[in-house]
């Protein structure tokens, strides 16, 4: 049974992000294959990691980051310091933004205090299950909306 519900999540991950990836500017995207076990998009995308700290966020620690290589099942994210959590939110900014809830696979220093992070995405969450995250996707609503 456990099996079953892990797999129902992966689908159900991997249509979200397919949906999320399909949705951005398909004349950034380009896509590359290599060592993961999807390709990959070769764009980077703004968000916000926030971390989860006994599986509750923490919005007075979210900061921003670069999310890069993009798949329907992972996100490499560069931060500009050192990251020592292990798991976290991240916002993927859009017309109905996405909160994907990561796990850390691997954390890399770059130099000069950057960090390169390989996350797996283990699933969604919403405002509606961490009411704090509300805050956030009104904040990055109106960031969106102010660039735009």
């Amino acid at each position: 049974m456990f099996s079953l519900l892990k797999i129902k999540n992966d689908i159900e991950v991997r249509r979200k992000m397919l949906r999320f990836i399909n949705e951005q500017n398909r004349a950034a995207v380009t896509c590359y294959e290599d060592q993961r076990d999807e390709s990959r998009s070769t764009w980077s995308l703004s968000v916000l990691l926030v971390p989860l700290e006994e599986g509750e966020p923490n919005v007075s620690k979210a900061n921003p980051a670069i999310a890069r290589d993009i798949s329907t099942t992972g996100i490499a994210i560069i931060t500009p310091y050192l990251v020592e959590m292990k798991e976290a939110i991240v916002v993927l900014p859009g017309d109905e933004q996405l909160f994907a809830q990561i796990e850390f696979l691997r954390n890399r220093p770059m130099g000069l205090g950057f960090s390169v992070i390989g996350t797996r995405i283990v699933g969604f969450v919403s405002p509606k299950q961490f009411p704090i995250l509300e805050e956030v996707d009104n904040a990055m609503k109106q960031i969106c909306s102010n660039l735009s």
